[in-house]
Protein backbone atom coordinates (compact mmCIF):
# COMPACT_ATOMS: atom_id res chain seq x y z
CA UNK A 1 0.00 0.00 0.00
CA UNK A 2 1.46 3.45 -0.94
CA UNK A 3 2.52 5.81 2.06
CA UNK A 4 -0.04 8.58 0.56
CA UNK A 5 -2.68 5.99 1.17
CA UNK A 6 -2.77 5.81 5.01
CA UNK A 7 -4.23 9.07 4.96
CA UNK A 8 -3.32 11.55 7.64
CA UNK A 9 -6.29 10.95 9.91
CA UNK A 10 -5.48 10.65 13.50
CA UNK A 11 -7.14 7.56 13.99
CA UNK A 12 -4.73 6.08 12.14
CA UNK A 13 -1.71 6.74 14.08
CA UNK A 14 -1.99 3.47 15.79
CA UNK A 15 -1.33 1.31 13.22
CA UNK A 16 1.14 3.16 11.53
CA UNK A 17 3.18 3.38 14.59
CA UNK A 18 2.92 -0.66 15.43
CA UNK A 19 4.33 -0.76 11.25
CA UNK A 20 6.82 1.53 11.32
CA UNK A 21 7.98 -0.23 14.46
CA UNK A 22 7.87 -3.76 12.96
CA UNK A 23 9.27 -2.09 9.88
CA UNK A 24 12.42 -1.17 11.91
CA UNK A 25 12.91 -4.08 13.62
CA UNK A 26 13.06 -5.96 10.22
CA UNK A 27 15.32 -3.30 8.79
CA UNK A 28 17.56 -3.20 12.03
CA UNK A 29 17.49 -7.28 11.83
CA UNK A 30 18.75 -7.40 8.09
CA UNK A 31 21.36 -5.00 8.75
CA UNK A 32 22.95 -6.77 11.64
CA UNK A 33 23.08 -10.22 9.35
CA UNK A 34 24.58 -7.65 7.27
CA UNK A 35 26.81 -6.51 9.63
CA UNK A 36 28.33 -9.93 11.06
CA UNK A 37 29.12 -10.63 7.35
CA UNK A 38 31.13 -7.47 7.06
CA UNK A 39 32.65 -7.94 10.25
CA UNK A 40 33.86 -11.86 9.40
CA UNK A 41 34.94 -11.32 6.02
CA UNK A 42 36.87 -7.97 7.27
CA UNK A 43 38.20 -10.03 9.97
CA UNK A 44 38.86 -13.59 8.38
CA UNK A 45 41.09 -10.89 5.64
CA UNK A 46 43.21 -9.54 7.67
CA UNK A 47 43.80 -12.64 9.73
CA UNK A 48 43.49 -14.67 6.83
CA UNK A 49 41.41 -17.13 8.42
CA UNK A 50 39.24 -19.85 6.08
CA UNK A 51 35.67 -20.07 6.78
CA UNK A 52 33.22 -21.50 3.99
CA UNK A 53 31.05 -18.02 4.49
CA UNK A 54 33.44 -15.84 3.80
CA UNK A 55 36.00 -17.57 1.47
CA UNK A 56 34.71 -16.56 -1.79
CA UNK A 57 35.10 -13.06 -0.81
CA UNK A 58 38.84 -13.45 0.96
CA UNK A 59 40.75 -15.59 -1.10
CA UNK A 60 41.41 -15.36 -4.87
CA UNK A 61 39.56 -18.50 -6.55
CA UNK A 62 37.17 -19.76 -3.53
CA UNK A 63 38.48 -22.01 -0.32
CA UNK A 64 41.57 -23.86 -2.20
CA UNK A 65 42.76 -19.64 -3.74
CA UNK A 66 45.36 -18.18 -1.97
CA UNK A 67 44.43 -14.96 0.12
CA UNK A 68 43.74 -11.86 -1.12
CA UNK A 69 46.89 -9.57 0.11
CA UNK A 70 44.61 -6.44 1.50
CA UNK A 71 41.08 -6.76 3.21
CA UNK A 72 40.06 -3.99 0.96
CA UNK A 73 40.12 -6.31 -1.59
CA UNK A 74 38.11 -8.63 0.33
CA UNK A 75 35.52 -6.25 1.35
CA UNK A 76 35.23 -4.91 -2.22
CA UNK A 77 34.58 -8.08 -3.38
CA UNK A 78 31.78 -8.38 -0.88
CA UNK A 79 30.43 -5.16 -1.54
CA UNK A 80 30.06 -5.99 -5.22
CA UNK A 81 28.75 -9.31 -5.51
CA UNK A 82 25.24 -9.29 -6.39
CA UNK A 83 24.21 -11.13 -3.14
CA UNK A 84 25.37 -8.96 -0.78
CA UNK A 85 24.09 -5.94 -2.94
CA UNK A 86 20.89 -6.90 -2.86
CA UNK A 87 20.86 -7.70 0.55
CA UNK A 88 21.99 -3.30 0.98
CA UNK A 89 19.63 -2.65 -1.68
CA UNK A 90 16.46 -3.92 0.72
CA UNK A 91 18.00 -2.44 3.46
CA UNK A 92 18.07 0.86 2.05
CA UNK A 93 14.12 0.04 0.60
CA UNK A 94 13.59 -0.09 3.82
CA UNK A 95 15.17 2.96 5.26
CA UNK A 96 13.01 4.81 2.71
CA UNK A 97 9.57 3.32 3.90
CA UNK A 98 10.06 3.67 7.51
CA UNK A 99 11.61 6.90 6.54
CA UNK A 100 8.17 8.29 4.73
CA UNK A 101 6.59 6.34 7.63
CA UNK A 102 7.67 8.58 10.38
CA UNK A 103 7.23 11.62 8.60
CA UNK A 104 3.47 10.49 8.59
CA UNK A 105 3.78 9.68 13.02
CA UNK A 106 5.43 13.32 13.10
CA UNK A 107 1.89 14.26 14.60
CA UNK A 108 1.18 12.44 17.30
CA UNK A 109 -2.68 12.71 18.18
CA UNK A 110 -2.98 14.23 21.47
CA UNK A 111 -1.97 11.58 24.72
CA UNK A 112 -0.15 9.70 22.77
CA UNK A 113 2.63 8.42 25.52
CA UNK A 114 4.89 6.13 23.05
CA UNK A 115 5.83 8.67 20.36
CA UNK A 116 9.34 9.46 21.98
CA UNK A 117 9.92 6.58 22.48
CA UNK A 118 9.58 5.75 18.80
CA UNK A 119 11.87 8.01 17.64
CA UNK A 120 14.67 7.20 20.17
CA UNK A 121 14.07 3.98 18.10
CA UNK A 122 14.04 5.19 14.92
CA UNK A 123 17.68 7.27 15.74
CA UNK A 124 19.15 4.58 16.58
CA UNK A 125 17.59 2.15 13.38
CA UNK A 126 18.99 4.83 11.03
CA UNK A 127 22.54 4.84 12.83
CA UNK A 128 22.38 0.80 12.91
CA UNK A 129 21.14 0.78 8.64
CA UNK A 130 23.39 3.35 7.96
CA UNK A 131 26.76 2.02 9.45
CA UNK A 132 25.73 -1.46 7.71
CA UNK A 133 25.23 0.51 3.92
CA UNK A 134 28.40 3.05 4.44
CA UNK A 135 30.85 1.38 6.65
CA UNK A 136 33.86 3.35 8.11
CA UNK A 137 36.33 3.29 10.31
CA UNK A 138 38.72 0.00 11.22
CA UNK A 139 37.80 -3.46 12.42
CA UNK A 140 37.65 -2.97 15.77
CA UNK A 141 35.92 0.76 15.57
CA UNK A 142 33.03 -1.39 13.00
CA UNK A 143 32.85 -4.23 15.01
CA UNK A 144 32.21 -2.31 18.44
CA UNK A 145 29.74 0.32 16.96
CA UNK A 146 27.99 -3.00 15.16
CA UNK A 147 27.57 -4.27 18.80
CA UNK A 148 26.88 -0.97 20.75
CA UNK A 149 23.99 -0.69 18.10
CA UNK A 150 22.45 -3.49 17.85
CA UNK A 151 22.39 -3.66 21.99
CA UNK A 152 21.03 -0.37 21.84
CA UNK A 153 18.22 -1.37 19.48
CA UNK A 154 17.26 -4.20 21.07
CA UNK A 155 16.75 -2.81 24.18
CA UNK A 156 15.04 0.96 22.69
CA UNK A 157 12.45 -1.84 21.10
CA UNK A 158 11.73 -3.58 24.27
CA UNK A 159 11.32 -0.48 25.93
CA UNK A 160 8.89 0.36 23.04
CA UNK A 161 6.57 -2.75 23.69
CA UNK A 162 6.21 -2.05 27.25
CA UNK A 163 4.67 1.73 26.61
Amino acid sequence: MPLAAWGTQKADYPSRYITAAAMMLAGADSARQAGDLIRQVWHNAIYQLADPRTDSYTREDGPAGAFLEDFGQALNKLFTGQGFRSQLSRIEENQALVSGLMEELDLPPDGEDGHQALYDLYDIYRSLTGLVTKPSGNLETFSNSLHSLCADFSGKYDTLRLS
